[in-house]
């Protein structure tokens, strides 16, 4: 009898220790995940606002001589987007403290956004929508919109692209976004070989925030053919 309570309490103890120990992975998984979402966040907001900013003030310092009302203009614009970064930043800090629910639905946010990476670029920037548009959860919401966002980005630094079109679809279980250039493209094959690469790092991102959606992200590209970023997600 008191062999069999020895062996009943030793089993207690050891399984309260595997719990525990579980609940220790879960947290360490759940400090990891925001570690990587914080880091997705500084990546997709000030690096890409102080990356445009920079350009910006390159195109100032070869034309002043030249053209110095031109050039006042064009340090207006990266104030302004110094400004947007900031606004960026905050927001991103405020949702990790306090989440709610986006004040406008996706494709006016979308159309936004668009319209402000279209004035800070030389590229022709369209959008489209169709479909019956669906609320999708906040944080999804602004997932496509970072998605665009890095997408454009790319398609201007990397790809040196002249003309970008930005599709929003909405489907009966899905809703789908695609950004397509006709820049230099890349081998598709390689585009999550990280190699410490800024346009690697914002690829994998994109990959991240739509998994954590539930959805997918694909990338159509061949060097010397333009690129296509698809990323699908549930509704």
């Amino acid at each position: 009898f008191y062999a069999l309570c020895a062996a009943i309490a030793l089993a207690l103890a050891f399984g309260l220790y595997l719990l525990r120990v579980r609940r220790m992975r879960q947290q360490f998984a759940l400090v990891l995940a925001e570690r990587t979402r914080v880091a997705r966040e500084m990546h997709d907001t000030l690096i890409q606002g102080v990356v445009g900013a920079s350009a910006v003030l390159e195109a100032v310092s070869g034309m002043l001589p030249q053209t110095t009302s031109l050039a006042y203009g064009y340090l207006e614009r990266a104030r302004d987007q110094l400004r947007q970064s900031l606004d960026d930043a905050r927001r991103a800090v405020w949702d990790l403290r306090n989440p709610s629910a986006q004040a406008q639905d996706l494709t006016t946010a979308l159309r936004r956004t668009v319209e402000r990476l279209a004035a800070d670029t030389p590229a022709k920037i369209e959008m489209e929508q169709t479909g019956r548009a669906k609320r999708l959860d906040g944080a999804c919401e602004e997932s496509l919109l970072r998605v665009a966002q890095e997408a454009v980005a790319n398609a201007v630094t990397h790809a040196g692209a002249r003309r970008i079109k930005v599709r929003l679809h909405f489907a009966a279980r899905s809703v789908r976004l695609s950004v397509g250039d006709d820049g230099r493209g890349f081998d598709a094959s390689q585009s999550l070989a990280f190699n410490g690469d800024n346009h690697h790092f914002g690829l994998a991102g994109m990959h991240e925030r739509a998994a954590a959606c539930g959805g997918h992200l694909t990338v159509e590209s061949v060097p010397g053919s333009g690129t296509t970023i698809i990323a699908t997600l549930p509704v």
